[in-house]
């Protein structure tokens, strides 16, 4: 039952590592201001989302079954706690595999911040373009804006 725990694992982590690529991507993108290509990343982003959200659900149920918990308690459930159903090695994979899931929420996180960042700015500085502009009032040459 764990060799199945760990393919869904396996299985987000590959996903995680598509989702880290594409926000590299889209900030790219944001620089470039390339809109047809956001358009894009971020469809199949939450293409990604949904698949990643299945793939937890089906691995927690696998979990419910291997352990015979409910699956509410899942939720709960550590690292740790698995400690005392697998092997050494067993338990080494899996700690190895949520140091990379961690590393790889980390630079999603400071890539989606960034990507934040860099959307505001664009904005402010169409706001402050608009401005210039309009002078002010909202009219550019005797045409409302």
């Amino acid at each position: 039952m764990f060799a199945k725990f760990l393919t869904f694992l396996k299985f987000e982590e590959q996903i995680l590592a598509e989702i880290l690529r594409l926000s590299e991507k889209q900030q790219f993108a944001i620089i470039n201001h390339n809109i047809k290509e956001l358009e894009e990343i971020n469809s199949y982003q939450n293409e990604l989302n949904k698949n990643l959200f299945k793939a937890e659900q089906e691995r927690m149920q696998i979990l419910a079954n291997w352990l015979n918990i409910n699956i509410a308690n899942i939720k709960n459930l550590k690292i740790s706690d698995l400690k005392k159903y697998l092997t050494k090695e067993e338990y080494k994979e899996l700690v190895k595999i949520q140091n990379n899931f961690k590393t790889m929420i980390d630079k999603i996180y400071n890539n989606n911040n960034t990507n934040k960042i860099l959307i505001n700015k664009a904005k402010q500085n169409i706001k402050e373009m608009l401005d210039f502009l309009t002078n002010g009032t909202q009219n550019v040459c005797n045409y409302k804006v």
